[in-house]
Protein backbone atom coordinates (compact mmCIF):
# COMPACT_ATOMS: atom_id res chain seq x y z
CA UNK A 1 0.00 0.00 0.00
CA UNK A 2 2.74 1.98 1.09
CA UNK A 3 4.48 1.63 -2.45
CA UNK A 4 1.53 2.65 -4.13
CA UNK A 5 0.92 5.93 -2.61
CA UNK A 6 4.75 6.08 -3.68
CA UNK A 7 4.44 5.21 -7.24
CA UNK A 8 0.79 7.58 -6.95
CA UNK A 9 2.87 10.61 -5.82
CA UNK A 10 5.87 10.25 -7.65
CA UNK A 11 3.32 10.37 -10.58
CA UNK A 12 1.63 13.43 -9.44
CA UNK A 13 4.67 15.08 -9.47
CA UNK A 14 5.85 14.14 -12.91
CA UNK A 15 2.22 15.64 -13.84
CA UNK A 16 2.69 18.77 -11.97
CA UNK A 17 5.83 19.48 -13.80
CA UNK A 18 4.34 18.29 -16.88
CA UNK A 19 1.88 20.83 -16.36
CA UNK A 20 4.49 23.53 -15.72
CA UNK A 21 6.37 23.00 -18.92
CA UNK A 22 3.42 23.03 -20.84
CA UNK A 23 2.34 26.40 -19.55
CA UNK A 24 6.06 27.67 -19.43
CA UNK A 25 5.96 26.58 -23.49
CA UNK A 26 2.70 29.52 -24.28
CA UNK A 27 4.67 32.35 -24.61
CA UNK A 28 7.38 31.05 -26.60
CA UNK A 29 4.78 29.66 -29.13
CA UNK A 30 3.35 32.45 -29.55
CA UNK A 31 6.38 34.18 -29.85
CA UNK A 32 7.23 31.73 -33.11
CA UNK A 33 3.83 31.91 -34.43
CA UNK A 34 3.59 36.08 -33.75
CA UNK A 35 7.08 36.32 -35.67
CA UNK A 36 5.67 34.05 -38.77
CA UNK A 37 2.97 35.86 -39.04
CA UNK A 38 4.52 39.24 -39.16
CA UNK A 39 7.23 38.26 -41.37
CA UNK A 40 4.46 36.73 -43.67
CA UNK A 41 2.18 40.02 -43.01
CA UNK A 42 5.23 42.36 -44.07
CA UNK A 43 5.97 40.11 -47.34
CA UNK A 44 9.45 39.87 -49.08
CA UNK A 45 12.33 41.76 -48.20
CA UNK A 46 12.77 42.90 -51.58
CA UNK A 47 9.60 45.34 -50.62
CA UNK A 48 12.33 48.02 -49.97
CA UNK A 49 13.59 46.75 -46.35
CA UNK A 50 16.34 44.93 -47.46
CA UNK A 51 19.08 46.28 -45.63
CA UNK A 52 20.91 44.48 -44.45
CA UNK A 53 19.01 40.87 -44.89
CA UNK A 54 20.35 40.62 -48.35
CA UNK A 55 23.99 42.07 -47.29
CA UNK A 56 24.27 39.02 -44.37
CA UNK A 57 22.84 36.43 -46.95
CA UNK A 58 25.88 37.10 -49.34
CA UNK A 59 28.22 37.20 -46.37
CA UNK A 60 26.49 34.28 -44.91
CA UNK A 61 27.50 32.33 -48.54
CA UNK A 62 31.59 34.24 -48.34
CA UNK A 63 31.67 32.33 -44.78
CA UNK A 64 29.98 29.10 -46.25
CA UNK A 65 32.84 28.73 -48.64
CA UNK A 66 35.19 30.20 -45.84
CA UNK A 67 35.89 33.55 -47.66
CA UNK A 68 36.33 36.86 -45.21
CA UNK A 69 33.05 38.89 -45.24
CA UNK A 70 32.78 42.22 -46.62
CA UNK A 71 30.25 43.23 -44.34
CA UNK A 72 31.81 44.63 -40.69
CA UNK A 73 29.37 47.42 -39.80
CA UNK A 74 27.65 45.77 -36.79
CA UNK A 75 29.84 43.88 -37.22
CA UNK A 76 27.60 41.15 -37.09
CA UNK A 77 29.79 38.39 -38.03
CA UNK A 78 27.14 36.01 -35.64
CA UNK A 79 24.64 36.58 -38.22
CA UNK A 80 26.81 35.68 -40.74
CA UNK A 81 28.32 32.36 -39.14
CA UNK A 82 24.43 31.00 -38.29
CA UNK A 83 23.66 31.63 -41.35
CA UNK A 84 25.98 30.30 -43.06
CA UNK A 85 25.82 26.96 -40.89
CA UNK A 86 21.70 26.88 -41.51
CA UNK A 87 22.71 27.50 -45.29
CA UNK A 88 25.44 24.39 -45.29
CA UNK A 89 23.10 22.09 -43.30
CA UNK A 90 20.32 23.16 -45.73
CA UNK A 91 22.42 22.28 -49.20
CA UNK A 92 23.96 18.83 -47.37
CA UNK A 93 23.14 16.94 -50.76
CA UNK A 94 24.81 19.89 -52.89
CA UNK A 95 28.62 19.02 -53.33
CA UNK A 96 29.53 22.55 -55.44
CA UNK A 97 29.56 25.70 -53.57
CA UNK A 98 29.05 27.40 -56.89
CA UNK A 99 26.06 25.24 -57.35
CA UNK A 100 24.68 26.25 -54.02
CA UNK A 101 25.11 30.54 -54.94
CA UNK A 102 22.90 29.63 -57.96
CA UNK A 103 20.92 28.43 -56.10
CA UNK A 104 20.23 31.00 -53.78
CA UNK A 105 20.79 33.79 -56.00
CA UNK A 106 17.76 32.78 -58.15
CA UNK A 107 15.46 32.54 -55.43
CA UNK A 108 16.76 34.98 -52.17
CA UNK A 109 13.91 35.42 -50.57
CA UNK A 110 13.17 31.63 -50.16
CA UNK A 111 16.59 31.27 -48.19
CA UNK A 112 16.43 34.27 -46.28
CA UNK A 113 13.01 33.42 -45.26
CA UNK A 114 14.22 29.98 -43.99
CA UNK A 115 17.21 31.39 -42.37
CA UNK A 116 15.06 33.94 -40.18
CA UNK A 117 12.57 31.07 -39.64
CA UNK A 118 15.58 29.49 -37.85
CA UNK A 119 16.64 32.59 -36.18
CA UNK A 120 12.92 33.19 -34.73
CA UNK A 121 12.96 29.03 -33.81
CA UNK A 122 16.42 29.65 -31.76
CA UNK A 123 14.80 32.81 -30.18
CA UNK A 124 11.47 30.44 -29.08
CA UNK A 125 13.49 27.92 -27.61
CA UNK A 126 15.53 30.21 -25.70
CA UNK A 127 12.48 31.89 -24.10
CA UNK A 128 11.61 28.36 -23.17
CA UNK A 129 14.55 27.65 -21.08
CA UNK A 130 14.18 30.91 -19.57
CA UNK A 131 11.01 29.89 -18.26
CA UNK A 132 12.25 26.10 -17.10
CA UNK A 133 15.19 27.26 -15.96
CA UNK A 134 13.53 30.63 -13.67
CA UNK A 135 10.97 28.00 -12.57
CA UNK A 136 13.66 25.70 -11.59
CA UNK A 137 15.49 28.24 -9.95
CA UNK A 138 12.72 29.77 -7.96
CA UNK A 139 10.20 27.16 -7.81
CA UNK A 140 7.95 29.96 -8.77
CA UNK A 141 5.84 29.43 -12.09
CA UNK A 142 4.15 32.70 -11.86
CA UNK A 143 7.84 34.68 -11.98
CA UNK A 144 8.86 31.92 -15.22
CA UNK A 145 5.92 33.34 -17.26
CA UNK A 146 5.85 37.36 -16.69
CA UNK A 147 9.89 36.96 -17.54
CA UNK A 148 8.59 35.24 -20.89
CA UNK A 149 7.22 38.50 -22.00
CA UNK A 150 10.18 40.21 -22.11
CA UNK A 151 10.54 39.98 -25.99
CA UNK A 152 6.60 41.53 -25.81
CA UNK A 153 6.74 45.09 -24.72
CA UNK A 154 8.06 46.42 -28.19
CA UNK A 155 7.15 46.73 -31.20
CA UNK A 156 10.86 47.06 -32.35
CA UNK A 157 11.72 43.76 -30.90
CA UNK A 158 8.44 42.08 -33.14
CA UNK A 159 10.51 44.49 -36.24
CA UNK A 160 13.90 42.75 -34.94
CA UNK A 161 12.72 39.08 -35.24
CA UNK A 162 11.54 39.46 -38.97
CA UNK A 163 14.72 40.26 -39.97
CA UNK A 164 17.80 38.57 -40.81
CA UNK A 165 20.22 40.56 -39.10
CA UNK A 166 22.04 41.14 -35.50
CA UNK A 167 18.41 42.71 -34.04
CA UNK A 168 17.32 39.12 -34.14
CA UNK A 169 20.27 37.48 -32.47
CA UNK A 170 20.39 40.59 -29.98
CA UNK A 171 16.67 39.25 -28.40
CA UNK A 172 18.85 35.81 -28.32
CA UNK A 173 21.90 37.65 -26.26
CA UNK A 174 19.66 39.82 -24.02
CA UNK A 175 17.48 36.47 -23.02
CA UNK A 176 20.75 34.90 -22.07
CA UNK A 177 21.62 37.79 -19.74
CA UNK A 178 17.82 37.87 -18.24
CA UNK A 179 19.05 34.06 -17.04
CA UNK A 180 22.22 35.44 -15.35
CA UNK A 181 20.67 38.32 -13.43
CA UNK A 182 18.13 35.86 -12.02
CA UNK A 183 21.01 33.39 -11.53
CA UNK A 184 22.81 36.01 -9.60
CA UNK A 185 20.15 37.03 -7.29
CA UNK A 186 18.56 33.52 -6.36
CA UNK A 187 22.35 31.40 -6.62
CA UNK A 188 25.53 33.70 -6.88
CA UNK A 189 27.31 34.79 -3.52
CA UNK A 190 28.29 38.14 -4.38
CA UNK A 191 31.51 38.16 -2.13
CA UNK A 192 33.00 35.09 -3.68
CA UNK A 193 30.94 34.25 -7.74
CA UNK A 194 32.36 31.07 -9.40
CA UNK A 195 34.59 31.59 -12.06
CA UNK A 196 31.93 29.75 -14.06
CA UNK A 197 29.60 32.94 -13.77
CA UNK A 198 31.76 35.58 -14.17
CA UNK A 199 33.17 34.02 -17.66
CA UNK A 200 29.53 33.23 -18.51
CA UNK A 201 28.86 37.15 -17.93
CA UNK A 202 32.00 37.64 -20.13
CA UNK A 203 31.01 35.46 -23.25
CA UNK A 204 27.35 36.79 -23.47
CA UNK A 205 28.46 40.24 -23.27
CA UNK A 206 31.35 39.69 -25.84
CA UNK A 207 28.55 37.50 -27.92
CA UNK A 208 25.91 40.35 -27.69
CA UNK A 209 28.62 43.16 -28.84
CA UNK A 210 29.96 41.42 -31.55
CA UNK A 211 26.44 40.75 -32.74
CA UNK A 212 26.13 44.64 -32.92
CA UNK A 213 28.05 47.39 -30.82
CA UNK A 214 24.93 48.70 -29.52
CA UNK A 215 25.26 45.72 -26.75
CA UNK A 216 27.90 47.27 -25.65
CA UNK A 217 26.25 49.00 -22.45
CA UNK A 218 24.97 45.82 -20.99
CA UNK A 219 28.59 45.38 -20.09
CA UNK A 220 27.85 47.33 -17.08
CA UNK A 221 25.49 45.10 -15.55
CA UNK A 222 27.99 42.23 -14.83
CA UNK A 223 30.40 44.58 -13.62
CA UNK A 224 28.40 46.40 -11.15
CA UNK A 225 26.92 43.16 -9.55
CA UNK A 226 30.64 41.85 -10.07
CA UNK A 227 32.90 42.31 -6.97
CA UNK A 228 36.76 42.82 -6.77
CA UNK A 229 38.70 43.98 -9.23
CA UNK A 230 40.18 40.86 -10.38
CA UNK A 231 36.75 38.99 -10.74
CA UNK A 232 35.71 42.54 -13.22
CA UNK A 233 38.77 42.14 -14.73
CA UNK A 234 38.13 38.64 -15.35
CA UNK A 235 34.53 38.96 -16.71
CA UNK A 236 36.03 41.87 -18.91
CA UNK A 237 38.70 39.30 -20.62
CA UNK A 238 36.38 36.77 -21.07
CA UNK A 239 34.16 39.63 -23.09
CA UNK A 240 36.93 40.61 -25.00
CA UNK A 241 38.49 37.30 -25.93
CA UNK A 242 35.21 35.94 -26.75
CA UNK A 243 34.47 39.21 -28.86
CA UNK A 244 37.72 38.94 -30.84
CA UNK A 245 37.23 35.35 -31.00
CA UNK A 246 33.72 35.87 -32.89
CA UNK A 247 35.12 38.61 -35.24
CA UNK A 248 37.36 36.50 -36.94
CA UNK A 249 35.13 36.17 -40.00
CA UNK A 250 35.78 40.23 -40.48
CA UNK A 251 39.40 40.63 -39.21
CA UNK A 252 40.68 41.10 -42.29
CA UNK A 253 38.53 44.72 -41.98
CA UNK A 254 39.64 45.27 -39.07
CA UNK A 255 41.32 48.96 -39.74
CA UNK A 256 38.02 49.96 -42.13
CA UNK A 257 36.07 48.88 -38.91
CA UNK A 258 37.99 50.93 -37.09
CA UNK A 259 37.67 53.82 -38.94
CA UNK A 260 34.47 53.47 -39.15
CA UNK A 261 33.34 53.30 -35.26
CA UNK A 262 35.63 56.47 -34.88
CA UNK A 263 33.45 58.44 -37.95
CA UNK A 264 30.31 57.14 -35.71
CA UNK A 265 31.83 58.33 -32.76
CA UNK A 266 33.83 61.74 -33.63
CA UNK A 267 32.10 62.68 -36.85
CA UNK A 268 29.83 66.21 -36.16
CA UNK A 269 27.36 64.42 -38.80
CA UNK A 270 24.72 62.20 -37.47
CA UNK A 271 24.76 58.53 -38.48
CA UNK A 272 22.25 57.41 -40.94
CA UNK A 273 20.75 60.93 -42.20
CA UNK A 274 21.29 63.72 -45.31
CA UNK A 275 23.95 65.46 -43.39
CA UNK A 276 22.38 66.29 -40.07
CA UNK A 277 25.10 68.00 -37.61
CA UNK A 278 25.33 67.05 -34.13
CA UNK A 279 24.61 69.54 -31.76
CA UNK A 280 23.92 69.33 -27.75
CA UNK A 281 20.30 70.48 -28.04
CA UNK A 282 19.57 67.60 -31.05
CA UNK A 283 20.97 65.23 -28.14
CA UNK A 284 18.80 66.18 -25.26
CA UNK A 285 15.52 66.34 -28.43
CA UNK A 286 16.80 62.65 -28.81
CA UNK A 287 16.66 61.14 -25.73
CA UNK A 288 13.36 63.10 -24.93
CA UNK A 289 12.09 61.51 -28.47
CA UNK A 290 13.38 58.05 -27.19
CA UNK A 291 10.68 58.14 -24.39
CA UNK A 292 8.17 59.92 -26.16
CA UNK A 293 7.97 56.59 -28.85
CA UNK A 294 7.86 54.02 -26.50
CA UNK A 295 5.17 54.51 -23.71
CA UNK A 296 6.50 51.12 -21.58
CA UNK A 297 10.28 52.06 -21.78
CA UNK A 298 8.97 55.60 -20.08
CA UNK A 299 6.68 54.03 -17.23
CA UNK A 300 8.87 50.84 -16.56
CA UNK A 301 12.11 53.51 -16.40
CA UNK A 302 9.99 55.76 -14.07
CA UNK A 303 9.15 52.76 -11.59
CA UNK A 304 12.88 51.49 -11.91
CA UNK A 305 14.08 55.25 -10.89
CA UNK A 306 11.15 55.14 -7.84
CA UNK A 307 12.45 52.04 -6.56
CA UNK A 308 16.31 53.05 -6.88
CA UNK A 309 15.26 56.31 -4.60
CA UNK A 310 13.57 54.79 -2.25
CA UNK A 311 16.47 52.28 -1.92
CA UNK A 312 18.67 55.22 -1.29
CA UNK A 313 16.79 56.73 0.78
CA UNK A 314 16.21 53.68 3.38
CA UNK A 315 19.86 52.92 2.78
CA UNK A 316 20.71 53.20 6.44
CA UNK A 317 18.36 50.21 7.48
CA UNK A 318 19.25 47.72 4.62
CA UNK A 319 17.68 44.39 4.93
CA UNK A 320 19.37 41.25 6.58
CA UNK A 321 17.95 39.27 3.71
CA UNK A 322 20.55 38.49 1.08
CA UNK A 323 18.46 38.17 -2.04
CA UNK A 324 16.96 41.05 -1.27
CA UNK A 325 19.77 43.01 -1.02
CA UNK A 326 21.06 41.22 -4.40
CA UNK A 327 17.81 41.86 -5.83
CA UNK A 328 19.03 45.90 -4.99
CA UNK A 329 21.87 45.62 -7.18
CA UNK A 330 20.32 44.35 -9.60
CA UNK A 331 17.94 47.09 -9.86
CA UNK A 332 20.70 49.32 -10.06
CA UNK A 333 22.50 47.65 -12.71
CA UNK A 334 19.76 47.31 -14.95
CA UNK A 335 18.84 51.03 -14.94
CA UNK A 336 22.37 52.05 -15.69
CA UNK A 337 22.97 49.76 -18.24
CA UNK A 338 19.22 50.89 -19.80
CA UNK A 339 20.59 54.82 -19.36
CA UNK A 340 24.04 54.35 -21.04
CA UNK A 341 22.27 52.45 -23.81
CA UNK A 342 19.77 55.30 -24.40
CA UNK A 343 22.99 58.06 -23.71
CA UNK A 344 24.83 55.95 -26.35
CA UNK A 345 22.35 55.80 -29.44
CA UNK A 346 20.92 59.32 -28.70
CA UNK A 347 24.25 61.01 -30.58
CA UNK A 348 23.32 59.04 -34.27
CA UNK A 349 19.79 58.54 -33.41
CA UNK A 350 16.87 59.44 -35.53
CA UNK A 351 13.03 57.90 -35.02
CA UNK A 352 13.62 55.00 -37.23
CA UNK A 353 16.84 54.00 -35.12
CA UNK A 354 14.03 53.18 -31.79
CA UNK A 355 15.67 49.38 -32.77
CA UNK A 356 18.75 50.37 -31.46
CA UNK A 357 17.71 50.24 -27.39
CA UNK A 358 16.44 46.07 -28.66
CA UNK A 359 18.46 44.68 -25.33
CA UNK A 360 17.03 47.52 -23.51
CA UNK A 361 13.47 46.68 -24.11
CA UNK A 362 13.94 43.02 -23.24
CA UNK A 363 15.57 43.76 -20.09
CA UNK A 364 12.27 45.77 -19.38
CA UNK A 365 10.11 42.90 -17.88
CA UNK A 366 12.72 41.94 -15.82
CA UNK A 367 13.51 45.78 -14.33
CA UNK A 368 9.63 45.59 -13.96
CA UNK A 369 9.95 42.26 -11.98
CA UNK A 370 12.79 43.15 -9.26
CA UNK A 371 10.77 46.51 -9.03
CA UNK A 372 7.98 44.57 -7.93
CA UNK A 373 9.59 42.35 -5.84
CA UNK A 374 11.51 45.27 -3.62
CA UNK A 375 8.22 46.92 -3.31
CA UNK A 376 6.91 44.30 -2.01
CA UNK A 377 8.85 43.92 1.07
CA UNK A 378 7.94 47.17 1.49
CA UNK A 379 4.18 46.97 1.61
CA UNK A 380 3.55 43.60 2.47
CA UNK A 381 2.79 44.53 5.99
CA UNK A 382 0.20 47.08 5.17
CA UNK A 383 -1.34 44.58 2.55
CA UNK A 384 -1.77 41.61 3.68
CA UNK A 385 -4.13 39.73 2.05
CA UNK A 386 -1.69 40.85 -1.17
CA UNK A 387 0.61 37.96 -2.15
CA UNK A 388 3.74 38.17 -4.37
CA UNK A 389 2.22 35.83 -7.08
CA UNK A 390 -0.87 37.75 -7.49
CA UNK A 391 1.04 40.90 -8.04
CA UNK A 392 3.04 38.49 -11.15
CA UNK A 393 0.13 37.40 -12.42
CA UNK A 394 -1.81 41.10 -12.59
CA UNK A 395 1.08 42.29 -14.54
CA UNK A 396 1.51 38.63 -16.46
CA UNK A 397 -2.45 39.02 -17.87
CA UNK A 398 -1.18 43.21 -18.21
CA UNK A 399 1.58 42.63 -20.60
CA UNK A 400 -0.10 40.04 -21.86
CA UNK A 401 -3.17 42.24 -23.01
CA UNK A 402 -0.53 44.74 -24.50
CA UNK A 403 1.40 42.13 -26.69
CA UNK A 404 -1.68 40.87 -28.04
CA UNK A 405 -3.07 44.28 -29.05
CA UNK A 406 1.12 44.95 -30.53
CA UNK A 407 1.20 41.81 -32.16
CA UNK A 408 -2.66 42.37 -34.15
CA UNK A 409 -1.43 45.93 -35.02
CA UNK A 410 1.91 45.26 -36.23
CA UNK A 411 0.53 42.30 -38.06
CA UNK A 412 -2.00 45.20 -39.49
CA UNK A 413 0.45 47.72 -40.15
CA UNK A 414 2.65 45.31 -41.74
CA UNK A 415 -0.37 43.98 -44.26
CA UNK A 416 -0.70 47.81 -45.11
CA UNK A 417 3.19 48.60 -45.73
CA UNK A 418 2.93 45.08 -48.03
CA UNK A 419 0.40 45.99 -50.03
CA UNK A 420 1.27 49.63 -51.02
CA UNK A 421 4.68 48.12 -51.75
CA UNK A 422 3.52 45.62 -54.00
CA UNK A 423 1.49 48.28 -55.64
CA UNK A 424 4.83 50.13 -57.04
CA UNK A 425 6.82 47.10 -57.47
CA UNK A 426 4.09 45.66 -59.67
CA UNK A 427 3.32 48.38 -61.99
CA UNK A 428 6.85 48.85 -62.54
CA UNK A 429 6.97 45.30 -63.25
CA UNK A 430 4.07 44.92 -65.61
CA UNK A 431 3.00 48.29 -66.97
CA UNK A 432 7.00 49.76 -67.65
CA UNK A 433 8.31 46.43 -68.42
CA UNK A 434 9.81 47.76 -71.66
CA UNK A 435 10.30 51.47 -70.84
CA UNK A 436 14.03 52.84 -69.16
CA UNK A 437 13.12 52.32 -65.20
CA UNK A 438 15.80 53.99 -62.91
CA UNK A 439 15.09 53.13 -59.58
CA UNK A 440 16.59 54.33 -56.11
CA UNK A 441 18.37 52.34 -53.78
CA UNK A 442 16.13 51.07 -51.67
CA UNK A 443 13.26 50.86 -53.64
CA UNK A 444 10.57 48.17 -53.42
CA UNK A 445 12.27 46.57 -56.64
CA UNK A 446 13.26 43.08 -56.78
CA UNK A 447 16.74 43.97 -58.84
CA UNK A 448 17.45 46.75 -56.31
CA UNK A 449 17.78 44.32 -53.51
CA UNK A 450 20.03 41.90 -55.53
CA UNK A 451 21.69 44.68 -56.41
CA UNK A 452 21.91 45.44 -52.66
CA UNK A 453 24.20 42.82 -51.93
CA UNK A 454 26.94 43.36 -53.92
CA UNK A 455 26.76 47.92 -53.16
CA UNK A 456 29.50 48.89 -51.73
CA UNK A 457 31.03 45.25 -52.44
CA UNK A 458 29.99 43.76 -49.76
CA UNK A 459 30.53 40.49 -51.37
CA UNK A 460 34.26 41.08 -50.37
CA UNK A 461 36.68 38.64 -52.06
CA UNK A 462 33.92 37.27 -54.29
CA UNK A 463 31.94 40.64 -55.11
CA UNK A 464 33.39 40.63 -58.64
CA UNK A 465 32.54 36.96 -59.03
CA UNK A 466 28.75 37.89 -57.41
CA UNK A 467 28.31 40.88 -59.69
CA UNK A 468 29.31 38.91 -62.64
CA UNK A 469 26.36 35.99 -61.87
CA UNK A 470 23.89 38.74 -61.09
CA UNK A 471 24.46 40.80 -64.35
CA UNK A 472 22.70 37.84 -66.22
CA UNK A 473 19.61 37.89 -63.77
CA UNK A 474 19.04 41.63 -63.83
CA UNK A 475 16.78 43.35 -65.53
CA UNK A 476 16.84 46.64 -64.03
CA UNK A 477 20.14 48.27 -66.57
CA UNK A 478 20.78 52.16 -64.36
CA UNK A 479 20.42 52.78 -60.61
CA UNK A 480 20.23 55.77 -58.73
CA UNK A 481 21.66 56.16 -55.47
CA UNK A 482 20.97 59.90 -53.85
CA UNK A 483 22.88 59.94 -50.69
CA UNK A 484 25.99 59.53 -53.14
CA UNK A 485 24.65 62.01 -56.24
CA UNK A 486 25.42 59.22 -58.89
CA UNK A 487 24.03 56.27 -61.07
CA UNK A 488 25.61 52.97 -61.44
CA UNK A 489 24.58 49.96 -63.55
CA UNK A 490 25.91 46.27 -62.55
CA UNK A 491 28.44 45.07 -63.92
CA UNK A 492 29.13 48.52 -65.07
CA UNK A 493 29.93 47.85 -68.39
CA UNK A 494 26.94 50.38 -69.29
CA UNK A 495 27.36 54.00 -70.84
CA UNK A 496 24.77 55.39 -68.43
CA UNK A 497 24.76 58.66 -70.30
CA UNK A 498 24.44 57.08 -73.37
CA UNK A 499 21.43 54.70 -73.02
CA UNK A 500 19.52 56.98 -71.21
CA UNK A 501 19.85 59.97 -74.25
CA UNK A 502 18.66 56.96 -76.13
CA UNK A 503 14.91 57.24 -74.29
CA UNK A 504 12.63 59.67 -74.84
CA UNK A 505 11.70 59.03 -71.36
CA UNK A 506 12.76 57.55 -68.30
CA UNK A 507 10.51 56.01 -65.55
CA UNK A 508 11.79 57.37 -62.45
CA UNK A 509 11.14 55.50 -59.24
CA UNK A 510 11.68 57.16 -55.50
CA UNK A 511 11.18 56.06 -52.04
CA UNK A 512 10.25 58.09 -49.13
CA UNK A 513 13.67 58.73 -47.79
CA UNK A 514 14.76 60.09 -51.21
CA UNK A 515 15.59 63.63 -51.59
CA UNK A 516 12.58 65.58 -54.22
CA UNK A 517 12.31 64.04 -57.65
CA UNK A 518 14.44 67.70 -58.77
CA UNK A 519 17.49 66.14 -57.08
CA UNK A 520 17.72 63.30 -59.50
CA UNK A 521 16.80 65.98 -62.37
CA UNK A 522 20.00 68.32 -61.13
CA UNK A 523 21.96 65.25 -60.25
CA UNK A 524 21.80 63.88 -63.56
CA UNK A 525 21.97 67.88 -65.26
CA UNK A 526 25.62 67.44 -63.65
CA UNK A 527 26.85 64.12 -64.20
CA UNK A 528 25.75 64.15 -67.97
CA UNK A 529 24.64 67.44 -68.99
CA UNK A 530 21.22 65.20 -69.44
CA UNK A 531 17.89 68.11 -69.37
CA UNK A 532 14.60 66.87 -68.68
CA UNK A 533 11.82 69.15 -70.79
CA UNK A 534 8.73 67.49 -68.29
CA UNK A 535 7.58 65.19 -65.54
CA UNK A 536 4.35 63.80 -64.65
CA UNK A 537 3.64 62.04 -61.24
CA UNK A 538 2.68 58.69 -61.97
CA UNK A 539 1.76 57.32 -58.45
CA UNK A 540 2.74 58.00 -54.77
CA UNK A 541 1.73 54.94 -52.60
CA UNK A 542 0.95 55.66 -48.41
CA UNK A 543 4.44 54.67 -47.97
CA UNK A 544 5.35 57.58 -49.25
CA UNK A 545 7.39 55.84 -53.09
CA UNK A 546 6.65 57.41 -55.83
CA UNK A 547 6.90 56.87 -59.61
CA UNK A 548 7.57 59.67 -62.14
CA UNK A 549 8.00 60.15 -66.27
CA UNK A 550 10.43 62.06 -67.38
CA UNK A 551 11.13 63.14 -70.60
CA UNK A 552 13.97 63.68 -72.00
CA UNK A 553 15.48 66.91 -73.95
Amino acid sequence: MIKQLSIFKNLQINLNKINSFLFLSIFPLIFFISGYMIKDAGGPYFLNYYDPSYVYLINSLNLMQLSSVGHYDHPGTTVQVLGAIILKLKFLSVNSNEEIIRIVFSDPEKYLEFINRCFVLLNSLTLFLLGIFIFKLTKNIYMGLLLQLSPFVSLQILYGLVLVAPENIIIFSSILLIGVLFYFIYKVDPENPSLSFIIICGIICGFGTVTKLTFIPMWLIPFILIKKIKNKVLFVLSGVITFCFLFLPAISNYKNFIGWIQNIVFSSKVHGTYGQTFKISLYLENIISVFKQDKVLLIVYIFMLINIIMIFANRKTNPENLQLKKSYKVQIAIFIGITAQILLIAKNYVLFTQYYLIPSFVLLVSGLCVSVSILYDVIKKYFRRITLNQIYIFFTLLITVFAFELIISTYKEAVVYRDEAYKVRNMIKNDYKNDLVIPSLMTANDDCALVYMVFNNYGGGNNKKYTDLLADMLNTEIYYYSIRDSFFTVPGNINIEKKIREHKKVIVQLHNGSPPLEKFTAVLKKNYNIESTNYKEIMTNQNGESIYEIEIK
